[in-house]
Parts: structure tokens; sequence; C-alpha cells
């Protein structure tokens, strides 16, 4: 690998951030992140290329994606220095990094819903489940820090009668390095557009080599902090040091879980909301002035509550926040890199029985309405940017074996926006994402439960658990997701009831 390595263009350093995605890594504290699609495919024109077929036309649509996201096509390096760096790959063979698989019963639909829409999948959550535990390593030859699959239901036939519509799920696998949850739901819309308007002119070679062009990576998400960014407001080391969260093991009413410690098997569930109730949750929050984020979060809190021995009396939750659209050009709403910050809030409860508050959700959300007037989190950087030597590998090594911080974590990326519309030119098929499942690999040095949240465009929103094998007990997770969902049903029929209760508007 270093003889190949050594050859490869140098694009730039790393940022404090991306350093601190690929120690966590090589530590095996952490592996990676995923966004999974729901694609269904349609033919559009009487004058289409035959029947569809998903290896060509995804290779093809993957080669575009490439040629518009520099990032795709480099490596870090040099990650057991105190300088790694991205290097540029000069080309890329999609036979090792895109894989379809056939698995059984994939295509799970909840039972009373429409058959457009998609069910939890165990067979699903499986397998992503098994891709978390799998870290990104240095091949031969060379491969991107990311990975595609392609799956389809193994009880479906490959030709059905009607050859003019199908299905499938693209699992897309990347390294956190490379890119944060907003840049993979970018990488998704991409590839939609590939698909739907297929380059004929530049396609990859029929052995399935990218040959990639040199482009210069965006800058790290520190060059724009370092540069007095005034989108960025910075505090002084005083009030940042004071800002640093105590060690929960000061507190011993405090839940954050078993110590950090390595290795980390992670542990997977999945639980979708029908579009109703994604919808239902949506409103009944907006109409108290409250984000589905706040709302969320802090029924997870109740849940958790539920969960745990009375004599827990505190939790803290962090909440990821993207930055990206607070930072100057050239970052935009539609690029791929790593612009993530992250805020904590902590939760108490005064008796054993603890309920979900529109309360907590109140100040969950003047937390986050101040992180948006901040334009920032809790500073991250700041904090990786103040470790001693710059040895981020050496410091995440002395946190394991000493207590978390944080009982959990909620990143919630919001809704997948809707499509382009296909231009009178498009022939053949049309592409289009439904549902959407964000995921993502337990951590060592981080909260003991990790929740995912997307929402795609068939309105359901969807929560990917994930957990350490060893460290939280899989009953406790199940109970925590059963009591989601009762806070969740109880809440809704609450402020129908509510609402069935107030009178009329009447004038005078």
């Amino acid at each position: 690998m270093e003889s190949n390595a050594a050859r490869l263009c140098k694009l730039r350093a790393l940022g404090v951030v991306e350093k601190y995605m690929t120690a966590r890594s090589d530590l095996g504290i952490y592996n990676n992140v995923a966004v999974t699609a729901w694609y269904t495919y349609t033919r559009t024109s009487s004058m289409s290329y035959g029947n569809v077929n998903l290896r060509t036309a995804l290779f093809n649509a993957i080669a575009t994606v490439i040629s518009q996201h520099p990032i795709l096509s480099a490596i870090p390096l040099g990650t057991n220095t105190l300088t790694p760096y991205f290097a540029h790959l000069p080309s890329i063979d999609l036979n090792q990094v895109i894989t379809f698989i056939r698995i059984p019963n994939l295509y799970v639909h909840s039972e009373g819903e429409d058959k457009s829409s998609h069910g939890r999948s165990p067979a699903l959550d499986r397998f992503i489940q098994e891709q978390h535990n799998r870290p990104f390593a240095y091949t031969q030859p060379l491969s991107p820090f990311w990975r595609v699959y392609i799956l389809t239901d193994e009880n479906e036939d490959e030709h059905t009668s009607d050859e003019s519509k199908g299905q499938f799920v693209l699992s897309f696998f990347f390294h956190h390095c490379i890119a944060d949850t907003k840049s993979a739901l970018v990488f998704h819309q991409s590839v939609e557009n590939a698909l739907a308007h297929p380059n004929r002119e530049s396609q990859e070679n029929s052995d399935g080599i990218v040959r990639t062009m040199e482009m210069d990576l965006l800058p790290p998400l520190d060059d724009f902090l370092d540069k007095g960014s005034p989108s960025l407001i910075t505090r002084s080391m005083d009030q940042e040091q004071h800002a640093q969260p105590q060690s929960s093991s000061t507190n011993t009413n405090t839940w954050t879980g078993p110590a950090q410690v390595v290795p980390v098997t992670t542990k997977f569930r999945s639980l979708r909301a029908s579009s109703i109730t994604s919808s239902k949750l949506l409103e009944t929050g907006k109409k108290r002035g409250l984000s589905l984020t706040s709302t969320l979060q802090s029924m997870l809190a109740a849940a958790l509550f539920e969960c745990l021995p009375p004599q827990y009396t505190s939790i803290k939750i962090d909440c990821a926040v993207s930055l990206r659209q607070w930072l100057p050009t050239p970052v935009t709403e539609t690029s791929m890199g790593t612009f993530v910050d992250i805020f904590g809030e902590t939760y108490s409860r005064e008796s054993e029985q603890a309920t979900f508050s529109w309360d907590d959700a109140r100040r969950t959300q003047r937390a986050i309405s101040n992180v948006m007037q901040r334009r920032k989190g809790d500073e991250l950087w700041k904090t990786l940017m103040q470790v001693e030597n710059g040895d981020l590998k050496a410091w995440l090594q002395g946190k394991l074996g000493h207590s978390r911080v944080c009982a959990m974590e909620l990143s919630n990326v919001g809704k997948l926006p809707k499509p382009a519309s296909p231009t009178r030119e498009s022939k053949g098929y049309e592409y289009q994402i439904e549902g959407l499942l964000f995921s993502q690999s337990a951590g060592a040095c981080s909260a003991a439960i990790k929740v995912s949240a997307v929402t795609g465009r068939d309105g359901c929103l969807t929560l990917g658990f994930s957990w350490q094998e060893g460290v939280v007990d899989d009953k406790m997770v199940e109970r925590v997701i059963c009591e989601l969902e009762r806070i969740v049903k109880e809440t809704l029929q609450e402020s129908e009831q509510g609402d069935r209760r107030k009178p009329l508007l009447t004038t005078n």
C-alpha cells in the first residue's frame, strides 16, 4: 500500500475534524455512517432503451457522481502521523465499491399501510448492522473510503411480467472523514438525477474502471474558522473552558451507560413511523412552535428514563448540527464534505414516573434556537484544536476506561428535498427516491445509544438505533423503542382530544 500511496498526488491536509474522524476509526472506536434509500423506476417513454439493466444504469450514474464530487476520489493517507492528508485516486474500480446483493424478505410492508410504503425490514436491519461492523481498510489496489450496495428482494423474480417498473434499495456507506450525513443525501440526489438523465457521452469503461480528474477539494471546516468567518462567532478561552461538560462520574444520579471501552461491535435496529404518524408528530409540534428535533429529542429522553432504575434522575443528550448553511462559498447545500458540530442538553426527572413534557420540548427548542442564532453548537472543532500536540489518538485513548458524558445522541438530518423536474428530453426510465434510513456505527467514546433520524419523500420518519454490544443490553434498547412508540401514540391522542375540546370561534 505504501508504494502505491507514494505515487498518489497530495490534495490537501486533513482538517481537525477530519483528523478526529480518522483517529476514531484507526483506534476501532467508530467505523462508518450510512444512508439507505428505496428507489423506484418507471418506464416513461415507448422509445426507452430496452428493459432496465440496473448494473449498467447504476455504474454509469455513479461514475457521473464521482466526476461531480472530488471527495469521492480522495483517500486519507498518513493517518498514523500527526500530519495526515487526502490523496487523489486516479481511477476507481466500480466492481470493488459497488456490490449487488439479493436478500430474502427485503421489502416488508407494514400491516394496514399502502403497499407503496416501506415498513421495517429485519433482514435489512441485519445487513446494515453487519456493514457497520466492517471498517474501511487500505486495499491493493487502493479503493475509496465509501461503498455502495444495491439490494433487491430474493423472493421477487428478476424478470416480472411488468418490466416497465421496479424497485431496489441503495445503501451508501462512507467514512465520516469524507462526508457528513447531509453529504449522503446529496450523494443520493446526485445518483437519482444521473439515473434520470444519463450522460451517454461520458460513461465508464466497460470494465468498470472510472478514470477520475484531479480537482481541488473543498477547504476543511477549520479553514473557515481560522479566517474568522463573521458567520461563526468565537468565544474566549475562559468561556470555552467554562462551557466544557463536567465528568458524569462526579454525579452518581446521572446515567451515561458503562465506561468507554473497545472493541466496538455495533448492534442496530430501525423504527419507522407511518407517513400519517410522522405528519401528525410534526404538526403537533409546530402548533406549539416546536421543531421535530426538539419534540423527538424530549420524547427520547422520557422513553429512556422509563427504562432506567429510579436512582438515575439525570441524563444528557447530544444533538448533531450541520454548519454548512452558515459557511461561505465554495461550500453550498449541494457540497460533499464534513461540516458538523454538536451541542448537548440535560434532562431531569423528579419522580420514578417519567413522562413526556412539552416544557422539556420547549426548553430543547430554546437550545436549538440559540444554536441557530449563534450559528454553531458547542464548538467541537475548538476542543479538538486544543488537544496537546494535536495528538488526537492519544487524546482518545486517554478516554478509554473512563465514564461517558452522554447517555444518548440524536442526529436528525431532516427531509430529502423534492427532485428536479424531469426534462422533456429525458427518455427511458424515471427514477425516484421514496423512503430513507439513516444509520451509523456505535462509538466507544460517545453516547451509549445513538439515534439517527431522517424523513424520506414518502413522508415517513425513520429512526436508526445503534449501540455497542456488551455496553447497552439489547432488551433495554427494545424497551426504549417500545416506550417511544407509546409516548408518540399517547401524545398524539391527547393532542387530538385537546383540539376537539377547543370551542369554536364566535363573533359578536
